[in-house]
Order: C-alpha cells, then sequence, then structure tokens
C-alpha cells in the first residue's frame, strides 16, 4: 500500500503533462524535452520543404544614407550552406587581436532521420570575403564530439584558442571544448559540471591592461538548484580546465535567474546580466539583473533588480508560434574614448515605457561600472504602438564607439514575415538610425524536428565588428531551410584624396630566400580611411603586371619566403633577378567603384631570389647507436633532428647499410615543410618495412648509418657527422580472448539498439606486457540478413576488477573504432590498427565494450521501430536483458572474440625528441620589422613564463604564462604596436631563467 501511496504523486505529475498543465516552478529554456527526445525510434516523417540549391539573386551592395555617414551593406550569404541540417540560435565573435578571424556557431539539427544535436563551426580567416567551418564540432580522429547539446556560447582568446561552450545531450550539464586549428578539429568536452543547466553564453577577456587578460568565462542558470541561480566558470589555460562553478547569486523570492549574458571591461572588470522570470506562467521576464566582478570571476557584486523591464516571453501567433524571449544582452565600451568603460544592456520588451504595445527594443546604459542605469531608451525608430514586431536583438559597440544592435523586424512586411535590421548611435544611445540589412524576407516558423520543442526557431543571435565593419549572424530559411546569414557593413565611406608612396625608395633591392620570415614592408600614404589597395610590380615597367598583391591598408609586409614563392612562379631561378617597377593603386567601393594611383608612382626596384649559404650544421638525434624498435602496425613517428644549416636551405635525411656510401644508399626522406624544417617525420611501420624489404626477419636488426646533406641551388652540403642506427624488428604477440560462439538466441524483427560489455579481461589472463596496436574481432551469427551498422568499439587499462554498474558508458574509455563493417552472414575476422597505442602490463585488467546498432527484418513483415535502454551488461559468457518476445524471427546474437596484438620490448622515448636541458634561443631574425620568432626547450613540465621588457625593465607583453609539457617550443612574437628599439624577452620555468636582447627596426 506505501509503495503505491507513493507512486500517485508520480501518476498525478505525468497527467499534468500529458494534459498541458505547467508547473509553478522555473520553466527552462533550452531544448531539453521530456527523456523520449532522445529516442532513437522517434523519426521525422514530414521535414521541411528542401531548396538544395539557392543563389542569392541580389550581387550589388545597397548604399545607406544616414544623417550621419553613409553604410555599405552587402549581399546577403549563407555562411555554410546546408539542405540536411537546421543552424539556429546563432553567435558570433571575433579574434581579439586579428579582425579577419571570426568564429560563429549554432544549434545545428539534422532535419531527417534519428534527432542529432550539435554545435556549428563557422570560421572567415579573411575578413568575411569566405567561410568555412561544419555543422558539428569533430575531434582530431574526424570523429563527432560526443555528448553535444546546443546553446553554444563561444569565443577566442588571446591566443587563438576556439573556445565552445555548450549543453550535455545525452547526459546533462555544461561542457567546454577548445581548437587550436580555427575550429578544423576540437578536444574532448571538459566537463565544466554536471546535472540540469540552461542558456550559456561567453566571453574572454581581451583586454591588455587586465590582469587576468586571457581569461574565458562562461555563465549560465543553474537549473540543478531551487530557484535557479546564475554560475560562472573561467578558464585560464585557454579552455583545457575549467573552474569549479561558482554562485553568482541567490534569485529574489518568485523569480528565477536566466538568460544571461557577459562582457569584459577594459581593465578586465567581468560583468554578467540575466533576467529575473517570474516562478509561475507566463514566467515573463520581471526585472534585470546584474553582476560585476573584479578579481577574475572569483568573487561577485550583485544588483538583485537593476530596473524593470517586462520581457516578451511567450509566443507570436501571427508568426506560425514561434516562442520568443526577452532575455537581455550585454556590451561594453572599451575604445579608450569619451565614453569608455559604458555598459550597454538591450532586450525585447512590451506595455512598459519606453516600449509600447508591442515588442519593442529597449537599451539601458551605466556610465559608471553599473552602480546606477538610465531610464530605458527605445532604439527601433518605427512608430511607436503600431502593431510591428522587433525581437532577439544583439549589440556590439563596435571600434569607434558607435552602438550597434541589431533584431529581428516586421515593419516592411505582412505579420507572418520579418528581415533584419540594423539600429546604430554613435552618440552612446541618445539619437539612433535605422537601417535595413535584410536584402530578402522570410517567414518565421518553427523549427520542424521531432524532438524538438514547441515554436522553437532559435533564441538569440549575433554581432560582431572589426576594420569599420559589422558582421551579424542571424537564422533564417530563405532557401527552404534554416541557415545562418550574414552580411559585411561597412560602417563609413570617404572619398579617395591624392596619396603617395613612401618606402622602399628607388632603385631598392630586394632579395628572398625560400621559407626565410625576414620581412619587407612597403608603405604609402593614406588615400581614405576605408580605402582598399593593390601593389603592382611589373618588368621592365609596370606595364604589363606581373605581381598584383592586394592590402587591406598602407603597407604591404612580404617575407622574403613569400617574395621567394612569387618569383619562382614567375620562373625566376636561384641567383636571377628582375629589374622593374611598382607602383600602389586605391580602391573605393561606396557608390561608384573609384580608384586612384599613387601621385609619385611607379617607383625603380630589382627583386633578387637569392642563394642560400649553406653552412656547416650538426646532428642531434637519435644519437649515433641507437636502436629503433619497430613492427609492421606501429604508427608513431621517428623524428631525427639537426640543427639549421642556414636560411632557406632544405634538407633530406639518408639511411645507408651497412655504411654510408653512395652505394650503400637504402632510403632517402625530405625534411618536413616540404624540406624546410631541421626534422623529418618517419613512421616506425615505414622503417619496419624498409628493412622487411631488405630481407631482415622478425627479432633481427638491420645496422646502417644516417646522416643529413643540406641543398641551396645545385650545392650540397653534408652534415658533420654520421650516426650509426640499428632498425630491430618486433614480434607481435597475439593473446585471443573470448570465445567467438554465439550464446542464446531470441525472437527480434526490428531496428534494435544493442549495447554491451563484453567484459574485462585480466592481466594473467593476456599474459604479458606490452603496447597494444592492433586488435581483431570475431564475429559469429548463424542468420543471414543481418547488417551491423555504427559499430563503437571502446577499451580502458584499469585495475578495477568489476564492471561499470548503472549502465553503458564509455567515460574514460578510448575509442579505437567506429565504423560500419560488412554484413555478418558468415562468421568473419576484422582487424584494427589503433591510432593511438594502449600500454598495457600482466598486473593490469583490460575493459572491453562495444555498442551496435543491428537492423534485421523479415520480408513478411513491415519493418518496425523500438529501442533497448543501455542498461545491462554481460561479463563474457553471461547473458544480457532480452528484449523482446512478441516477434517471431529469430537470430543468434554473435558473441565477439579478441585477438590483440602486442608489442613486447622498450619503447622508442627518442621519438619526440625531449631535450635534457632547458634552453632559450636567439630570436630570428633579429633585427626584425614587425615579427620574429622565439624559440625554447623545458625538460620536464612546468609553468613556462615569457614575457617581453622594454630597456628600462618595464613589461610591455606576456607571450606565455602556462603550464606546458616537456619538448621543444616556437613562439611567434608581433610588435607591430610597439616603437623601433631594443627589448630583452625573459624565459622563466621552474629554477631556469634566461634573458637575451632583440631589436626592433621599424
Amino acid at each position: 500500500m506505501k509503495k503505491i501511496i507513493y507512486f500517485l504523486p508520480a501518476i498525478f505529475i505525468c497527467f499534468m503533462l500529458m494534459t498541458g498543465q505547467k508547473s509553478p516552478e522555473a520553466e527552462k529554456w533550452n531544448l531539453t524535452l521530456p527523456s523520449n527526445i532522445y529516442d532513437p525510434s522517434v523519426r521525422v516523417t514530414s521535414p521541411l520543404p528542401q531548396v538544395y540549391e539557392y543563389n542569392n539573386p541580389n550581387t550589388e551592395n545597397r548604399i545607406v544614407r544616414t544623417p550621419n555617414e553613409v553604410l555599405v551593406i552587402a549581399p546577403n550569404v549563407r555562411v555554410l550552406p546546408r539542405s540536411n541540417s537546421y543552424q539556429s540560435e546563432l553567435i558570433i565573435t571575433r579574434h581579439p587581436l586579428n579582425p579577419l578571424i571570426m568564429f560563429g556557431s549554432s544549434n545545428a539539427f539534422n532535419n531527417t532521420g534519428t534527432l542529432f544535436i550539435s554545435e556549428g563551426v563557422y570560421v572567415t580567416t579573411n575578413g568575411g570575403a569566405n567561410w568555412f567551418g561544419s555543422d558539428t564540432m569533430s575531434l582530431s580522429n574526424g570523429t563527432p564530439v560526443l555528448n553535444q547539446g546546443g546553446d553554444p556560447g563561444i569565443a577566442i582568446d588571446k591566443n587563438g584558442t576556439f573556445i565552445q561552450t555548450h549543453l550535455g545531450y545525452t547526459t546533462s550539464g555544461m561542457f567546454g571544448n577548445y581548437s587550436t586549428d580555427n575550429g578544423a578539429t576540437w578536444s574532448a568536452n571538459f566537463v565544466i559540471t554536471t546535472g540540469s543547466q540552461d542558456k550559456n553564453l561567453a566571453t574572454t577577456d581581451d583586454a591588455p591592461s587586465s590582469p587576468y587578460y586571457g581569461r574565458t568565462y562562461v555563465a549560465w542558470s543553474l537549473f540543478n538548484l531551487t530557484n535557479p541561480p546564475v554560475g560562472v566558470s573561467y578558464t585560464s589555460n585557454s579552455g583545457v580546465s575549467w573552474s569549479a562553478p561558482i554562485q553568482v547569486n541567490t534569485s529574489v523570492s518568485g523569480h528565477y535567474s536566466q538568460g544571461t549574458d557577459l562582457r569584459v571591461g577594459p581593465n578586465g572588470e567581468v560583468y554578467v546580466v540575466w533576467a529575473a522570470p517570474i516562478s509561475g506562467s507566463p514566467y515573463t521576464e520581471d526585472f534585470l539583473g546584474f553582476a560585476k566582478s573584479t578579481n577574475g570571476g572569483v568573487n561577485w557584486t550583485v544588483t538583485d533588480n537593476a530596473y524593470d523591464m517586462n520581457g516578451i516571453r511567450g509566443t507570436f501567433a501571427s508568426k506560425s508560434g514561434i516562442r520568443v524571449n526577452g532575455f537581455p544582452r550585454i556590451d561594453v565600451d572599451r575604445t579608450g574614448g569619451p565614453r569608455n568603460g559604458w555598459i550597454y544592456v538591450v532586450s525585447s520588451e512590451k506595455n512598459i515605457v519606453p516600449a509600447g504595445s508591442d515588442p519593442d527594443i529597449v537599451m539601458h546604459r551605466s556610465t559608471n561600472g553599473g552602480l546606477n542605469w538610465s531610464a530605458g531608451i527605445r532604439v527601433n525608430q518605427d512608430p511607436i504602438n503600431n502593431g510591428k514586431y522587433q525581437w532577439f536583438p544583439a549589440i556590439r559597440v563596435d571600434e569607434a564607439g558607435g552602438v550597434n544592435i541589431v533584431y529581428y523586424d516586421d515593419r516592411n512586411t505582412a505579420s507572418d514575415s520579418s528581415e533584419i535590421y540594423l539600429s546604430r548611435s554613435i552618440n552612446g544611445g541618445d539619437n539612433w538610425t535605422d537601417a535595413l540589412v535584410s536584402d530578402h524576407r522570410f517567414k518565421p516558423k518553427s523549427i520542424g524536428v521531432s524532438g524538438i520543442a514547441a515554436g522553437y526557431q532559435g533564441d538569440y543571435i549575433g554581432l560582431t565588428s572589426g576594420n569599420s565593419k559589422l558582421w551579424p549572424l542571424w537564422m533564417d530559411d530563405a532557401a527552404g531551410i534554416y541557415n545562418a546569414w550574414t552580411a559585411g557593413i561597412q560602417l563609413a565611406n570617404y572619398p579617395l584624396t591624392t596619396f603617395n608612396l613612401q618606402t622602399p625608395p628607388a632603385g631598392t633591392r630586394l632579395v628572398s630566400f625560400p621559407n626565410s620570415t625576414t620581412p619587407s614592408t612597403i608603405t604609402w600614404d593614406t588615400s581614405a580611411s576605408t580605402a582598399t589597395y593593390k601593389w603592382i610590380f611589373g618588368s621592365p615597367t609596370t606595364s604589363p603586371r606581373k605581381l598584383t598583391i592586394p592590402a587591406g591598408g598602407n603597407s604591404l609586409t612580404v617575407t622574403a619566403g613569400q617574395l621567394d614563392n612569387l618569383l619562382a612562379g614567375l620562373g625566376l631561378a636561384q641567383g636571377d633577378s628582375l629589374v622593374g617597377q611598382w607602383d600602389v593603386w586605391a580602391f573605393r567601393n561606396n557608390e561608384a567603384n573609384d580608384s586612384l594611383k599613387a601621385a609619385n608612382g611607379p617607383r625603380a626596384i630589382t627583386l633578387k631570389r637569392g642563394i642560400p649559404a649553406l653552412t656547416a650544421f650538426n646532428l642531434n638525434s637519435p644519437p649515433t647507436n641507437t636502436t629503433v624498435l619497430t613492427t609492421p602496425t606501429d604508427l608513431t613517428p621517428v623524428k631525427p633532428n639537426w640543427t639549421r644549416s642556414g636560411q632557406g636551405v632544405k634538407y633530406k635525411w639518408i639511411f645507408a647499410s651497412p655504411t654510408f656510401t653512395p652505394a650503400n644508399i637504402k632510403a632517402i626522406y625530405q625534411a618536413d615543410n616540404s624540406g624546410f624544417d631541421t626534422t623529418v617525420s618517419i613512421r616506425t611501420s615505414k622503417l619496419d618495412s624498409l628493412a622487411a624489404s631488405l630481407g631482415i626477419a622478425v627479432n633481427d636488426s638491420l645496422s646502417g648509418q644516417w646522416r643529413v646533406y643540406a641543398y641551396s641551388a645545385a650545392d650540397s652540403l653534408a652534415s658533420a657527422q654520421t650516426y650509426n642506427l640499428k632498425i630491430r624488428r618486433l614480434p607481435i604477440t597475439t593473446v585471443t580472448i573470448g570465445n567467438g560462439t554465439a550464446d542464446e538466441s531470441y525472437p527480434l524483427n526490428r531496428f534494435y539498439n544493442y549495447y554491451r560489455w563484453q567484459g574485462i579481461y585480466t592481466g594473467s589472463e593476456i599474459g604479458t606486457n606490452g603496447t597494444i596496436r592492433k586488435i581483431k574481432f570475431y564475429q559469429n551469427n548463424s542468420v543471414g540478413g543481418v547488417t551491423n551498422d555504427n559499430m563503437r568499439i571502446f577499451m580502458k587499462v584499469t585495475t578495477d576488477s568489476l564492471l561499470p554498474t548503472g549502465g553503458w558508458d564509455s567515460t574514460g574509455m578510448t575509442q579505437v573504432f567506429s565504423g560500419t563493417t560488412t554484413s555478418l552472414a558468415a562468421p568473419g575476422w576484422q582487424e584494427i590498427t589503433l591510432t593511438t597505442p594502449i600500454y598495457f602490463n600482466s598486473s593490469q585488467n583490460l575493459m572491453i565494450a562495444i555498442c551496435r546498432d543491428y537492423l534485421v527484418y523479415v520480408s513478411t513483415y513491415p519493418r518496425y521501430a523500438y529501442t533497448v535502454m543501455p542498461g545491462y551488461k554481460a561479463r563474457r559468457g553471461q547473458s544480457d536483458t532480452q528484449y523482446p518476445t512478441s516477434l517471431t524471427q529469430s537470430f543468434n546474437r554473435p558473441n565477439v572474440q579478441f585477438e590483440i596484438g602486442l608489442v613486447t620490448g622498450i619503447s622508442n622515448n627518442f621519438a619526440e625528441s625531449i631535450p635534457f636541458t632547458y634552453s632559450l634561443s636567439q630570436n630570428y631574425p633579429n633585427p626584425f620589422n614587425p615579427t620574429t620568432k622565439i624559440n625554447f626547450s623545458i625538460p620536464k613540465q612546468g609553468l613556462v613564463s615569457l614575457k617581453i621588457y622594454d630597456v628600462l625593465g618595464k613589461e610591455v607583453m606576456t607571450l606565455m604564462n602556462e603550464q606546458k609539457t616537456a619538448g621543444n617550443y616556437e613562439v611567434d612574437f608581433n610588435g607591430i604596436n610597439l616603437a623601433s628599439g631594443a627589448y630583452f624577452y625573459r624565459l622563466e620555468s621552474g629554477e631556469f631563467v634566461d634573458i637575451k636582447r632583440m631589436i626592433l627596426v621599424k
């Protein structure tokens, strides 16, 4: 009876949910629905109509004249056109030091089949001229990052590291990832916190004067707590790890905290804002919460009610019932100008002054760090109370101090449609002008994917700026599916004025060298602040042109290596010259395609391909008399390295046996980086193949010698040393575990998700130490018509002797296989070579898990969908829980037999060339303008600090202050913002300190 009493409340709650009743508790605003949202059997039966090819008919810039300026709005483009996935909830940011690099993200969903949510990655590295990316974050091996659940919160920190924060999908929580290659590949998830979370956004401290310069923050609602408050976490090492969540506030009684946004002030102050909805339906955003931290997000000063608001939370019936919100967005003026430090917060409100009876965009500002706030300022300039809707604002204070807000607006359209508008103020929000950004209209509607919240079309849009341009990022379905759109908005255009060439003087000779980083800078006067330029060169005169190089400003820096590539492309041999002239043209893209040539050009110049000088150089590692242990499956690279012979020199690594003579040469490998690096990466398996091809058997060795040759034009120079090297071929020991026989049968003819623990195998069962390089698995199935899709195999070396409880979980395990195998109509072996070897010894245990989907059907039955939750386990022969029992076709579920290939012996610990001592090298080139490279080595992991000082000992820049593993490092230093003169760079790690001098010449 007691159990029945306990069960009644659950029945009542389920009844309320099923009948549309709402709990008086806080209403979550992310994509999470009841658990069946993740049921793979739920399929989309009527996807939206698709337009697979869409070309925007608008191809011309539009000129918008305002009382203050002329705006040039480029044609709208999709940053990553897709027909098989929806892109919504757009956000965008830019590199703090390079405005040409921008990073956008989205909630991305597939539009048919089983629901899959991920975070999009949309990138430009050339100021919006081209975009690339993906609709999901991927690991370095090409597989998607697991547990992506939407709500992207993104940043690019001072190191250029892309950082993505997001919710979980199959596992609730807040997670962080980072990318060091402009979003091409991503780290695995870092778990910031677990449990129910909601609505995060992120920002980075990109204020060089801040004591927390480079720290990145994320803020969200802690929905795992009663009356959810705001939580904040931060990373100080570019996303490698995050602080434990810090609770910022305690929600006001009868309210909770939701819709966070955050921004860093000019001196490192961190500001967080949120809406405070009432705790019951209709959950209207009642007032704004504000918090400030002056010590890097550790402690917070909170203003529970900064000002009253009346957000628009709810749905728009006239727009197919899309859901909307009044969540605030924030930005801070950090220009150093008269409004430096001003805070601007914007939201969509109605029925509260100055908003009218329909949704309007309302801004409040603080001129004293959030102590006081202005009255609301209505941003959109259409007539008030006109029945027109404005919603989802995004705000950006541009580099000149202009306040820019973009939003959806239907002032020009029917009530079921919308466009994107920009409102802009150049006096801190006192006055505003509006400009239409869209060059097309669309009809807002719910994204029609089963499992997505009703009315969802995304919850916010994004805006960033740089190089006198604005870049909004929004979602619309003008192409037939919700995609991410953008348009460059040029903020100012000025007439071209007469300008002159400056440097280099007439008669200069520029000498190129292959791969050289030595810069040459060509300068000219500014024709207009928004002009673009082209540098041209011809021989013997500027007509016809042989070289044309675009430039965004009034200078062009070309390295000697870049120039060498250009001259080589013209057919110029090393040592030869081109005598000619150079000039510059300025271009303006305003009401006409104006252009203007430099008044004092052209100038005479000689371009010469230099011949690199060869100087004596030494071999470093592996040291002489080294033995390399090899197997056919070992992909670990051996990396011989040597000192540099000269700038622009190429190298080849050469192996001979038994001694080094031309007749005995067995292998020649070009150095890395097309021959220019002082290292060569050779897979151990390649050396194994070399030895095998020369008749060396397993367990035998090939003795020989290696040296390196440097090349310049037709000349070459051998390294000062020739080192002995022995290649020993190791055997692979195979260990078979599991019996590979079918263990039971049961009825099944449905799509069946099958998760299974294979079990734990003890070290004594495997019986040896070594490195697991490959596995083979044997599948035995006695029924035809069975395919094996989406198989994944996980492995983990552990001291545990028991299988996990509570269902299948791959946490901490290495995924060694993911793919689709062949039909299982007959037994067979499949072999896998591990990309990352797993090290193992006989005192450890090996845990193996498999996850796979079977599609089994009989022609007399329709195809069904059925889900089995992953809650059962097996230890080798033990049986799993059985599902289902009502159908007629049966098959034997296959057991899996593994054959593990272990390489026994000592690993090649010199492969990564770990240094033996600390060292700090002289920067090169030196003198430099404006970039140079600094190399250093550390023999063990520790905190590494690399800083730049002027001649008075004043610190001018921190290049590195973070934990580093043992290894050799190269750091680029750009002194473009520093004056000419002498500087010092100081390396500190552990007890090691070294200082060197360098010269910046402009």
